[in-house]
């Protein structure tokens, strides 16, 4: 299965991505979407929850999946066991969760992504419906 390679967000406008969270039980692999959103166009209708959690160890150990538009295979992505733990936490059973995470949102081997997106950040965390913690 092939990593995860990100898709450059359009310099143009403020654009952010989500990620939304699928549905899954216990023992369910962890499946997700990511998508490019114009953030005032989300941000006005509260639409996303963004996760705020300690770093802890970096070391990516752990996998999730994310589906690819266009593409029928996914992809894996690699993150570290405080995370992959929340996510697990924080999934539903049966209804998708759209959030917003800034380890897995922004290109974290890209510094002109991190510089363009590090301004946004205030008003990332003021247009969510909620900060889980």
């Amino acid at each position: 299965m092939e990593s995860f390679q990100y898709t450059p967000l359009p310099a143009e406008g403020d654009f952010i991505r989500i990620l939304t969270l699928l549905p899954g039980g216990d023992a369910d692999e962890i499946q997700c979407k990511l998508s490019k959103k114009r953030l005032e166009a989300i941000s006005d209708n509260k639409t996303y929850e963004a996760l705020s959690y300690c770093w802890g160890k970096q070391d990516a150990e752990m996998k999730i999946f994310i589906q690819k538009k266009r593409c029928p295979r996914n992809s894996t992505f690699a993150l570290g066991p405080d995370l992959y733990a929340a996510l697990r936490a924080f999934r539903h059973n049966e209804v998708a969760r759209e959030l917003w995470i800034d380890a897995i949102c922004i290109n974290q081997k890209s510094e002109k992504e991190k510089s363009a997106q590090l301004p946004l950040m205030r008003r990332i965390y003021e247009g969510c419906s909620g900060v889980l913690i």
